[in-house]
């Protein structure tokens, strides 16, 4: 195995966080200047397992490990936090507000109590009310058309 120990994976793991949040990029300014600029990465599941010189399965079966498991749940924890962050946060994505509520558990629902009974009236295309009386609709004697 890779890692013997949660702390030799959490240092790894620490490492690879950081190297997401220093992330930079070089930008040109009006001048022609080129610029180093702060262009934090989002991390990912598969961006850490690759950090860790493994692939997510891998990274996977370590997390069924008792002794490894809180290491990996913790960053997978962090991982979902940038995302949704991220996604949230997102001016220009509305889409990500639809893919954080349908992968992640959230809802988009009301729940309505009713405390009253429902009264439900009938009517035709109108809007005339359809009333019975004794079987008969209101206006009708009860004779046969011939």
């Amino acid at each position: 195995p890779k890692f013997s120990t949660p702390e030799q994976m959490q240092v790894e793991i620490d490492r690879y966080f950081k190297e997401c949040q220093d992330n930079t990029s070089e930008v040109v300014t009006k001048e022609g200047l080129i610029v180093k600029i702060s262009d934090p990465l989002i991390p990912s599941y598969a961006g850490l397992a690759y950090a860790l010189d493994m692939d997510r399965i891998s990274l996977w079966n370590y997390s069924n490990k008792d002794e490894f498991f809180n290491t990996i749940k913790k960053a997978r924890d962090y991982i979902t936090k940038c995302l949704e962050i991220s996604l949230l946060n997102s001016k220009n994505n509305p889409v990500g507000k639809i893919f954080i509520s349908k992968n992640y558990g959230y809802t988009d629902k009301q729940e309505i109590e009713m405390t009253k009974p429902l009264e439900i009236v009938l009517s035709d295309y109108r809007g005339a009310k359809k009333e019975e009386k004794d079987g008969q609709k209101q206006g009708e004697t009860g004779k046969a058309n011939k």
